[in-house]
């Protein structure tokens, strides 16, 4: 009996063990699934971000021919009252607005392009065992990581170049 119970004991120790064991390699298979699906959720992602960033600077884009069209509308023979100078000063602003709206929607989109594939390179990565797994995982952060400070560098150089536009003379 008590040799029954520490078979079982045994057996049950070792089929967790060979379950574990199994479960730290993916086939082939499970690897070309997991590495489809993030694909397609990267895919999703990206495009859904891509559309919300063009709303936003298609709506920009239409202040600036806004802010133009009403500073120009003649009322009664007259201007709207603004001088020229508030009219250009307006109209910079929106631009500004716009590059800033741009390089939004260009930062997101390079985020979410480099968070999809960060998730695919690391379903790659899973497949792999011990230090190649790791030197897999150390390369794909590496390259993620580098990729978000080229969005942010590209960021902080068109916010100054949005800071000119609304600082220029009028």
């Amino acid at each position: 009996m008590k040799n029954d119970m520490f078979n079982r004991s045994l057996l049950a120790a070792a089929l967790f063990a060979a379950l574990s064991l199994t479960a730290c390699s993916e086939s082939a298979q499970e690897t070309r699934e997991d590495v489809a699906k993030a694909k397609e959720n990267a895919r999703e992602e990206v495009a859904e971000v891509r559309a919300d960033a063009q709303k936003d600077v298609n709506e920009a884009r239409q202040d600036v021919v806004d802010a133009s069209a009403q500073n120009m509308q003649p009322i009664a023979g007259t201007m709207t009252g603004a001088s020229p100078g508030e009219v250009a000063r307006d109209v910079n602003n929106q631009q500004a607005d716009l590059t800033r709206e741009k390089a939004d929607a260009n930062y997101k989109i390079a985020m979410a392009q480099a968070e999809g594939d960060y998730k695919v390179d690391k379903e790659r990565c899973d497949a792999l065992e011990g230090q190649q797994e790791d030197a897999c995982n150390a390369t794909t952060k590496a390259v993620y990581e580098q990729r978000k400070a080229d969005a942010d560098l590209q960021m902080k150089r068109s916010e100054k170049l949005a800071d000119a536009t609304e600082e220029q003379p009028n």
